[in-house]
């Protein structure tokens, strides 16, 4: 009676009661398991739907619920062959028929949804899920999976404790698992105020300063060539080019060092505004 739904069923073909075999012909049946093995899988379909409302046998019904599902996945539906398998599944019996159902559904779940593996560097971390934009789910405890993700990209969102949130747009790539480890943000740079631009201005005041003694000791040297016996002029050309010397290393030193001090100041703010780019997507900081 029906042998031949074995070969797609997951079981052998039950032996239909008295009630099913005269509501359901062979010939019907026949033609559905023709259509599914010609890959005619969308026909095979609706064969099987148009018999299963007179199936009042529970192991035939399973069967025609398997062989509808398996439809489904041939014919590339595996959001509906999900929901199909799982309709199998709430009237699965047998341990073999259980363990069966998971795996085919752990295998055309792969198709289509993502997985999330999310690690915290600080203990105590709770963390949610932002999907769709604006909808956060409940927090939970890090690290944790966030499974069955049917979407492109995800945010995924760590509170630390008094800290500000942190935010990760993670991308999502069917039947593979995207691993997050979440840090908090540094903390922000003190403000250095107006501090290194009044070290750029001090050492531009210290290369002036060095600049005059050093015209002072051009003066001083033109006039000592005309007077060499001049001892007060050639202290003052020493004491003039000695301190043109250090008002320029002084001078040049500062000079140096703030503008390497607002330049650092700049970077600065511009990455605590900016995204940071990590291998499973985008940190940004709100």
């Amino acid at each position: 009676m029906l042998k031949r739904l074995a070969l797609f069923a997951l079981l052998a073909a039950p032996l239909l009661s008295a009630t099913a075999h005269a509501q359901v012909s062979q010939a019907e049946y026949d033609q559905a398991l023709d259509l599914f093995q010609s890959g005619n899988y969308r026909e095979a379909e609706t064969a099987f739907r148009r018999i299963l409302p007179h199936s009042t046998d529970p192991a035939f019904t399973r069967s025609l619920l398997w062989n509808i599902a398996r439809c489904l996945e041939e014919r590339g539906a595996p959001r509906e062959a999900i929901a199909a398998f799982e309709k199998f599944a709430a009237k699965a019996e047998s341990a073999e028929e259980k363990e069966r159902v998971r795996l085919k559904l752990e295998k055309v779940r792969a198709a289509v949804f993502g997985t999330v593996a999310v690690k915290c560097a600080v203990p105590g971390t709770r963390v949610a899920l932002e999907h769709p934009p604006g909808q956060i789910s409940a927090r939970v405890a890090c690290p944790t999976q966030f499974a069955d993700i049917d979407a492109v990209r995800v945010v995924v969102i760590a509170y630390f404790g008094e800290q500000a949130p942190v935010r990760q747009l993670v991308n999502i790539i069917p039947g593979a698992v995207a691993d997050v480890t979440l840090a908090p943000l540094a903390a922000p740079v003190a403000d250095p105020g107006p501090w290194p631009w009044v070290t750029v201005g001090t050492g531009l005041a210290l290369m002036g300063t060095g600049l005059a003694f050093y015209a002072s000791n051009q003066s001083n040297l033109d006039e000592l060539r005309a007077d060499p016996t001049n001892e007060g002029l050639r202290g003052a050309v020493d004491r003039d080019r000695n301190l043109a010397i250090g008002g320029y290393v002084l001078g040049g030193t500062a000079l140096v060092a703030g503008i390497a001090w607002v330049v650092h100041e700049m970077l600065e703010e511009n990455v605590s505004t900016a995204a940071r780019i990590t291998p499973n997507g985008l940190e940004v900081r709100f």
